[in-house]
Order: C-alpha cells, then sequence, then structure tokens
C-alpha cells in the first residue's frame, strides 16, 4: 500500500502494523479495549489497524510509539529494532542481551515474576 502525505509517497505493509500491535498487545498482557485505552486510541481505530483496514494517522502511530516506548520506525516495519534511540541505559541493555540468552523454562519464569507489575492504564 501507497501512503501520500505532503508530496512525500511511502510504501507501508498494514500486516506489519497490526502484527507490532498485537505483539505489544501480548508483551503488556493488554486485550484490545486496555490498549486502547491506555494509547488514547479509539477502540474502532485500533481494531481497523488490527484488521488491516485503515492507513494509521500519525498522531496516533507517535502516541502508540511514546506510550509503548518503541520506535516510530519499527512500528510501522521499518525497523527491525523496538528499542527508541534513547530508551535504555547500560544496565537495562545488560539485562535484556542476558534474557536473550536465557532457555525458554527461565524464560517463562521471569515473564511469571514480572507478571505481578502491570501497567496502569
Amino acid at each position: 500500500m501507497k501512503e501520500t502525505i505532503n508530496g512525500m509517497t511511502m510504501e507501508y505493509d498494514p500486516s506489519i502494523l497490526s502484527a507490532r500491535i498485537k505483539r505489544l498487545m501480548n508483551s503488556m498482557l493488554l486485550n484490545g479495549n486496555e490498549f486502547a485505552d491506555y494509547t488514547g486510541i479509539p477502540r474502532s481505530t485500533l481494531n481497523r489497524y488490527l484488521n488491516e483496514r485503515r492507513v494509521p494517522k500519525l498522531s496516533y502511530i507517535v502516541k502508540m510509539a511514546e506510550r509503548c516506548n518503541v520506535s516510530i520506525d519499527w512500528l510501522l516495519g521499518y525497523s527491525k529494532d523496538q528499542r527508541r534511540e534513547d530508551q535504555w541505559g547500560p544496565e537495562i541493555e545488560a539485562l535484556v542481551n542476558k534474557y536473550a540468552l536465557a532457555t525458554e523454562e527461565d524464560k517463562k519464569l521471569v515473564q511469571y515474576i514480572l507478571g505481578k507489575y502491570q501497567l496502569n492504564p
């Protein structure tokens, strides 16, 4: 899908945005309604994004990226790196690298422990 804004044409794949939103919802343990409330995006609009039936407004993409602490490029599929440039310091980077090395069983244990620290929408 191509979108032209202010004379600039961009390629956009709605399936990537849908998959990335679902990934965020899953990692945050939020359903669609909770995610919509958390990000401030109307529920019907979020459903259209999830069902690949709407080109996102830039303002909603920015809201989602800021609220979920991810890069806009990652959200739209232009980058494989989920992090914003200013997101993590060395301590968090070290934790993420250690998590990446963990066994699936250990990852489940970490997720279980961190599950008690829910984000408040």
